[in-house]
């Protein structure tokens, strides 16, 4: 294939990436539910990362479940800003406790709004680089050592296809099969399915937003930056929505075609993708068959760009803790004037010490506390907005937050959340 060519087929690529975003505009987006009154108190808890026991804690402490773990927060809107899994042992009971509540809470006249976090989208592409082993084992079964088996058999067909291509040996090594099975351990395939569009927790996930207006606040995982001024809520969680399934529809059709597997993620199919392409630019002008050439042009994806991974993004976004508040606060206030808010709360960057921060005069608030203290070595954390006073809740103290620039030391900025 020519280098003309071969940028065609890559131009036509992107095409088609717009126009499955432009076909997926027909569907409903996430959305945070009907239209409903200004709650008179709103409780928001960051990072979880799969610590159930320290985040059962915090809601108890802010009134929002009783002792039996049941809802008790009467009109209350509880708002968790993502990362509920990854690192911790216990993503699964993190998710099963939030669905609960989201039922219970409806019932009794408030609310439970979980938003997307970087965490959830890596897995919902497929990333699961920072599941614990625990995690894995939360979903093990007495299938689970037939299903990995049939697991490696399927990649290991693909791989026989892959050398194929290429002349090499078809045959899967011993070492190759072994490292394969060492970064898929027992549940592996059951996670995958559960977080998959018709999987319990992937498909709740799915009708998650990204980003919620409510109390004179925007709360959103990452934040709310300069690469995304002029853009409302409503657009943010739109796209969100498209670029999953966006990704739900490539994946379904690259396992169609045998180039990918239906657990596999954003990045080998861009890996798989470019493979194909390589090989369709090293044969000889007329030998590719005309089905083989045709469907490279839905091959390439601009993913990189997508507000699930960008890292100027509402999820990755991580200005509002690093930013110098002196050089960039006027920049900071515009954006939240132009949204007409009168502060945003994000999550995603932890502080060691295990306190909110207040930042850019009030209005930002970082709540990631670093909840899961084996990892981050943190506490669990709450904030509380009602009446007109914003209280930062810890385990046996309130705090109220000040509406002005802290002490110098709540400038230091903590370690950044992965």
């Amino acid at each position: 294939m020519t280098l003309a060519r071969q940028r065609s087929c890559r131009r036509w690529a992107a095409v088609a990436v717009a126009a499955a975003l432009a076909a997926g505009a027909q569907r409903s987006s996430p959305a945070t539910g009907p239209a409903q009154p200004e709650p008179q108190r709103v409780v928001a808890v960051g990072d979880v990362h799969g610590d159930i026991d320290a985040f059962a804690s915090i809601l108890r402490e802010a009134g929002l479940i009783d002792a039996a773990g049941e809802w008790a927060g009467g009109g209350a809107t509880l708002i968790q800003l993502g990362d509920i899994l990854d690192r911790g042992p216990r993503p699964r009971a993190v998710f099963d406790l939030l669905i609960r509540l989201e039922a219970e809470a409806q019932r009794a006249g408030g609310r439970v709004i979980v938003l997307l976090g970087n965490h959830e989208a890596m897995n919902l592409l497929g990333i699961v680089r920072d599941v614990n082993r625990d995690a894995w084992a939360e979903f093990v079964d007495d299938g689970s050592e037939l299903r990995r088996a049939e697991a490696l058999a399927a990649f290991e067909r693909l791989w026989r296809r892959r050398m194929a291509d290429v002349g090499g040996d078809a045959a899967l090594t011993d070492d190759a099969a072994e490292q394969w099975l060492a970064l898929h351990p027992l549940g592996f395939v059951e996670y995958s399915a559960a977080f998959g569009p018709s999987g319990r927790y992937g498909a709740w996930l799915r009708q998650r937003p990204a980003a919620v207006i409510l109390a004179d606040t925007l709360f959103i995982h990452g934040g709310y930056g300069p690469a995304l001024a002029g853009v409302g809520v409503e657009e943010i969680n739109h796209r969100t929505g498209l670029e999953i399934a966006t990704f739900d529809e490539t994946r379904a059709w690259m396992v169609a075609q045998d180039l990918a597997l239906p657990w596999s993620s954003a990045i080998e199919l861009v890996a798989e993708a470019q493979r194909e392409l390589d090989w369709v630019a090293a044969q000889a002008p007329g030998t590719v068959p005309a089905e083989r050439l045709g469907r490279v042009s839905r091959l390439q994806l601009s993913w990189d760009r997508w507000y699930l991974m960008a890292e100027d993004g509402p999820i990755w976004f991580r200005g509002l803790a690093t930013w110098n508040e002196v050089e960039h606060g006027t920049e900071v206030a515009k954006l939240l004037d132009d949204l007409g808010v009168a502060r945003q709360v994000v999550g995603h960057w932890p502080h060691p010490d295990g306190r909110i921060r207040s930042r850019f005069a009030g209005r930002v608030l970082l709540i990631d506390t670093g909840m899961l203290a084996s990892v981050y070595g943190g506490r669990a954390s709450a904030l509380e907005i009602a009446g007109g006073t914003v209280t930062a809740i810890y385990p046996g103290e309130r705090q109220t937050l000040n509406a002005g620039v802290q002490a110098a030391a709540d400038a230091t900025v903590g370690t950044p959340g992965q």
